[in-house]
């Protein structure tokens, strides 16, 4: 197993105590080489023994001679049940940030560091408290509720992990009402909603170096008069090179509908495993054809750091 040093003990618990500022619980990951001969192939296998700081048992591990970093947290999260990106190692100290960095180097020797797993919880990184923010013909609209989720529904009120509008609030008018008393600035359409540009469009930069998404999504008023039902998603790096989500359709439920009637309704199309390993920086809604009276009211970019 992993011998550890004082000084490197220490180093865990400060880390410890910081990710649970964050509200990331933690978890140790004591690993060994599995004892005795090799197996046929001429290799032993990798085992990952998991435990939390608390000492509870998460569950032993074994993998491949040549097993890399994402096939361990892939395990775990298997194993857990929570979402894969929601795992992340550390390695004296250092985060194992590439997924596929060989584990085998990081698991020989008697000196070799104590693995650290940490298990976040997911968030929406569209939100302008988190650094984000439109680009292109909305840059300016800064004050409306489209990044501002955790404004109109604040964690300490509805619960974490909260990236919808809560099915007591999703009747139109009701929604118009509770944004106008959580803001006096939010009172009317054009004050709640952000109308789509003319490009059809909706930019929004992340902030920091991004996010590891899942998914993507955005809450929308289906009884508005439009034509334009197909939502196409992507992301980049770079604000440059898009890369393709996927679709998502958003229909209407009738001409010019009285809000009183119908409710909003929150869409979300999932990244696939490839993009979701990579921060991503930006990430565009583009709906096709003409958008005549398309609003929004909350953008959603769910993952984790």
């Amino acid at each position: 197993r992993f011998r550890c040093s004082s000084a490197c003990d220490a180093a865990l618990f400060a880390m410890a105590d910081d990710a649970s500022a964050e509200g990331v619980e933690v978890a140790a990951v004591a690993a060994a080489a599995a004892a005795g001969g090799p197996f046929e192939g001429g290799a032993a296998p990798l085992v990952a023994v998991v435990t939390t700081l608390a000492g509870e048992d998460v569950g032993r591990f074994e993998l491949a001679s040549g097993a890399c970093v994402a096939d361990l947290t892939d395990a775990v999260a298997e194993r857990t049940e929570r979402h894969w990106l929601s795992h992340t190692l550390l390695a004296g100290g250092r985060q194992l940030s590439d997924p596929t960095e060989p584990l085998a180097p990081l698991l020989a020797g008697d000196d070799a560091p104590a693995l650290t797993l940490l298990f976040a919880a997911e968030r929406n990184f569209a939100l302008a408290s988190m650094g984000a923010a439109l680009e292109g013909e909305l840059a300016g609209q800064v004050d409306k509720p489209l990044l501002r989720h955790d404004v109109a529904f604040p964690a300490e009120d509805w619960g974490e992990g909260l990236f919808d509008v809560p099915t007591d609030k999703a009747p139109g008018t009701v929604l118009a009402g509770h944004l106008k008393n959580i803001c006096t600035e939010w009172a009317g359409d054009c004050a709640q909603s952000t109308f789509l540009p003319g490009d059809n469009s909706v930019v929004v930069r992340l902030g920091g170096d991004g996010a590891r998404l899942t998914r993507l999504g955005f809450t929308y008023s289906p009884w508005d008069r439009n034509y334009g039902r197909v939502c196409s998603i992507s992301v980049s790096v770079d604000g440059e090179t898009w890369l393709d989500v996927g679709e998502v359709e958003t229909p209407y439920c009738t001409e010019r509908g009285n809000p009183a009637e119908h409710s909003v309704e929150t869409k979300f199309v999932d990244v696939p495993k490839d993009l979701g390993r990579v921060p991503q920086r930006f990430a565009k809604f583009e709906w096709q054809h003409y958008m005549g009276g398309r609003r929004l009211y909350f953008l959603y970019a769910v993952g984790y750091p």
